[in-house]
């Protein structure tokens, strides 16, 4: 592991490479459209009942 770590500390090419795969990662798995989904779902199930359909954005 120190290796790898050695590598990482001298290459700032691999740094930039890692750091925008982990932001992909981050932004893929927590976009707000997730979030807001994994919120519907944890009210339904505490409340019992089934997640509402989206809202269509019309009032």
């Amino acid at each position: 592991m120190a290796d790898a770590i050695g590598r990482l500390a001298a290459d700032g090419g691999l740094r930039r490479s890692y750091g925008a795969a982990a932001r992909r990662d981050v932004e893929a798995r927590l976009s707000q459209d997730r979030i807001a989904a994994a919120v519907q779902r944890l009210y339904a199930e505490v409340l019992g009942g089934p997640a509402l359909p989206p809202a269509s954005g019309q009032a």
